[in-house]
């Protein structure tokens, strides 16, 4: 079978390759549907990434959130037609590699395995013609939640899976969280605590008011330079990633109480100096999250499914944009780096 690859080979330079795909029955063969942009996305396709990264990763097909319609299933288990999200993590036993301690034991993850790849990390993503993907690596989707929701499905299992391992390595006292950050990560974060921990109090640390007002369903809010005398936030979770990450850090190993976990689940392309004295001094536990594996999808899309919650993340969709060319392409990464918040979604149609 012969698909139509995206390439990203340059910075915002898109070329169409043509690859044979094999059909395999550990395989199902997907035509991806709605695809969502993502802030990694966008730092290869602006050439924000180091020359010597670019030069490793591309040329590659960008987008791991995704979902599509089922094309062709040679086991019969999926019907054509059949709308599925699509699991970009793919472990090293999927090529062969004997199964991972990261796949085997579910502290760690399977997100975690060495010998695995990510699609658009070195690997093609999900802007494709047809994708054939593992049958593992496949979700059904409730029908009544809307196409352009389920295309965030990755990135509410992100949130999924760092809050499973805030469970494995914090100290139970759950009383209160911060989350630090007003962007998309830390408003589904924030949904996901509450619904976890619905007799906790949560609050966001941002610096935009309007969207600190998006975050009507916590506690409190906080603007960066608001004073702060008296409070008391058992755990923490950073969701800013970037130039700013060290400062958010090492304001939080100042804020967090004594015993408390600090859970990153930002990115930044440097190196990060912490105050690594007073995390000693007061027992913090630093869990960095990178991912998320086959279970995490699972829950996120339990999760989806309950009352009023694709309202509240209908609020993050702001561009639904139908890509028929790379020229929409194009079009599409441009007004998302227009964005001052929220996903732009591209409806594949190429």
């Amino acid at each position: 079978m012969i698909n139509q690859v995206i390439q990203l080979t340059k910075p915002k330079t898109f070329e169409i390759v043509t690859q044979h795909v094999e059909l395999l029955e550990t395989n199902v063969i997907v035509r991806p549907t709605y695809l969502s942009i993502c802030h990694a996305d966008q730092r290869y396709y602006k050439g924000m990434r180091s020359e010597k990264v670019l030069n490793k990763k591309l040329p590659m097909a960008l987008i791991h959130e995704a979902i599509g319609e089922v094309q062709y299933d040679p086991l019969n288990q999926l019907k054509y037609g059949e709308r599925v999200v699509l699991i970009p993590n793919i472990s090293g036993s999927f090529f062969g590699f004997p199964p991972s301690l990261s796949e085997k034991n579910e502290k760690i993850g399977e997100n975690y395995c060495l010998n695995g790849k990510f699609r658009s990390s070195g690997f093609d993503g999900f802007m494709q013609e047809i994708v054939s993907q593992p049958r593992e690596l496949i979700i059904r989707t409730p029908e009544f939640i809307p196409a352009e929701i389920l295309a965030i499905t990755e990135l509410v299992s992100v949130c999924v899976h760092s809050l499973k391992r805030f469970s494995y390595y914090s100290h139970g006292v759950n009383d209160t969280f911060g989350v630090w950050g007003d962007g998309n990560i830390s408003y589904i974060l924030s949904l996901l605590i509450k619904r976890e921990y619905p007799k906790s109090k949560v609050i966001v640390f941002g610096k935009h008011v309007d969207k600190l007002e998006m975050f009507s369903f916590v506690d409190e809010t906080y603007l960066l330079n608001d004073k702060t005398d008296g409070l008391i936030i058992h755990h923490f979770f950073e969701c800013v990633g970037g130039e700013a990450q060290t400062d958010v850090l090492n304001r939080m190993i100042d804020l967090v109480y004594p015993g408390g976990t600090i859970s990153t689940l930002g990115v930044s392309e440097t190196a990060v100096p912490l105050n690594v004295r007073l995390m000693m001094e007061k027992g913090i536990v630093l869990v960095n999250n990178s991912r998320s594996g086959v279970k995490d999808f699972q829950k996120a899309i339990d999760f989806m499914q309950e009352v009023n919650i694709v309202s509240y993340l209908s609020s993050l969709i702001n561009n639904v944009i139908k890509v028929e060319s790379i020229k929409n392409i194009h079009q599409a990464f441009e007004m998302d780096s227009l964005k001052h918040y929220g996903k732009t979604v591209m409806e594949w149609r190429v």
